[in-house]
């Protein structure tokens, strides 16, 4: 027996496996430790990398503790998990102030660093 025209008509192989992959990626429940894993790793490579430098008594201007205060505050919360994707954003929008801002603007030349540049755009989960 044939198949009906009309479903032959609606089946679009793209579409269809987009839709499958949008609902596995959405709906998949499994363990979360390897994302915390990850979060967990992130916070304390942004520790070692920038934590040095943003020692509260190292810039004593009000942008410079503006940013060690945001950085650590950021951070603490992304290593902790409190509220993990508020903290990831938020040590996200730091990051960027610390690249663009400090970096170019300021002429902080060593946050500006091509390895530094890879660190922060890893982050897009």
């Amino acid at each position: 027996m044939p198949a009906p025209t009309d479903a032959i008509a609606d089946w679009r192989p793209t579409q269809a496996m987009a839709a499958r992959f949008a609902g596995w990626a959405a709906g998949t429940e499994g363990s979360s430790r390897s994302s915390a894993l990850i979060r967990i790793g992130l916070a304390v490579l942004f520790w070692s990398r920038w934590a040095g430098e943003l020692l509260l008594y190292m810039d004593q201007s009000p942008a410079g503790l503006f940013l060690a205060a945001n950085f650590f505050v950021a951070t603490t919360l992304l290593f902790v998990g409190y509220h993990s994707r508020l903290a990831a954003v938020w040590t996200g929008s730091v990051g960027l102030a610390m690249y663009y801002y400090f970096g170019f603007e300021l002429g902080r030349e060593p946050w500006t660093h091509h390895h530094t540049l890879i660190c922060w755009r890893s982050r897009r989960f």
